[in-house]
C-alpha cells in the first residue's frame, strides 16, 4: 500500500480535529475551504482514496457528515510541522534537486500533489517568500538534502546563489553560475552534470534558508 500523501494526512487530521470539536464530521465544502482546493472534486478524490486505503469509514448514505477516521498514521517522508517562525509561509510543492522536472513551481499545482500551508514569521514575508520540499541529492554539497524544506525569496539572483530555476521549461534547484557572459546551473554533487539552457533559463526564487526536521 502506498504511503499517505501530505495532503491526505492533512485531511485526516482535519476531520479528526473537527469531530473532536463539533462532535460531527465536516462537509466536503468545509474540507475544500480548509485545504484551499479550487473544487470539491479534489476532496472527493482524496476521500475515496482514503476509504480504499482503510483510513476512513463512511456510512452507506455516502455523506461527508458520516465520515469517521479509522487510523491516523504519519505519512512516510512527510515533513514535520514547521516551527513558528515559518508560519503561514506557503509550501508550493516539491522541487527536484537532481535532474530537472517538467513541472514548474509557478504553475497551478494539482490539488492531489499540493502540500500544506505552514507557519510566517519573523524574517519571512509570505508575499515575497515561499517554501518547497526538496527531492533529490544534487545539492548535498551545499548541505541541502532530500526531504529538506528550502525557503526561497522572489528576487533577482546574483551568480553564485542557489536558485529555484526553470530551464527550458523544466524546474530544478541548482547554483546559478556565470561564465563569459553566459548563465548556467551547477549541482553540488559530482554525480550530476552542469545544466546549460538550450533556449531559456528563468530564475523563480533565491534560496535564503533551509529547514530540516531531525525528528
Amino acid at each position: 500500500m502506498p504511503p499517505l500523501s501530505f495532503i491526505q494526512h492533512k485531511i485526516l487530521r482535519y476531520i479528526q480535529e473537527y469531530l473532536e470539536e463539533q462532535h460531527y464530521p465536516p462537509t466536503v465544502r468545509e474540507i475544500q475551504a480548509f485545504c484551499r482546493f479550487k473544487s470539491p472534486r479534489a476532496v472527493s478524490f482524496h476521500l475515496e482514496k482514503l476509504q480504499q486505503m482503510g483510513f476512513l469509514a463512511r456510512s452507506a448514505k455516502g455523506s461527508a457528515r458520516t465520515l469517521r477516521p479509522v487510523r491516523l498514521p504519519r505519512p512516510a517522508g512527510s515533513p514535520a510541522p514547521l516551527p513558528a517562525f515559518l508560519s503561514h509561509l506557503p509550501i508550493l510543492g516539491r522541487i527536484p534537486a537532481g535532474f530537472p522536472d517538467p513541472i514548474s513551481v509557478d504553475r497551478d499545482l494539482d490539488e492531489i500533489e499540493q502540500l500544506d500551508f505552514t507557519p510566517a514569521g519573523e524574517g519571512y514575508d509570505p508575499n515575497r517568500h515561499f517554501a518547497l520540499q526538496v527531492s533529490g541529492q544534487s545539492m548535498v554539497g551545499a548541505h541541502i538534502l532530500d526531504g529538506d524544506i528550502v525557503i526561497a525569496e522572489r528576487r533577482t539572483p546574483v551568480p553564485g546563489e542557489i536558485v529555484v530555476a526553470l530551464i527550458d521549461g523544466e524546474t530544478t534547484l541548482k547554483r546559478l553560475v556565470a561564465r563569459e557572459g553566459q548563465f548556467y546551473l551547477a549541482a553540488e554533487n559530482p554525480d550530476y552534470p552542469e545544466l546549460h539552457p538550450a533556449d531559456e533559463l528563468v530564475t523563480q526564487g533565491v534560496v535564503v534558508g533551509v529547514y530540516r526536521s531531525l525528528g
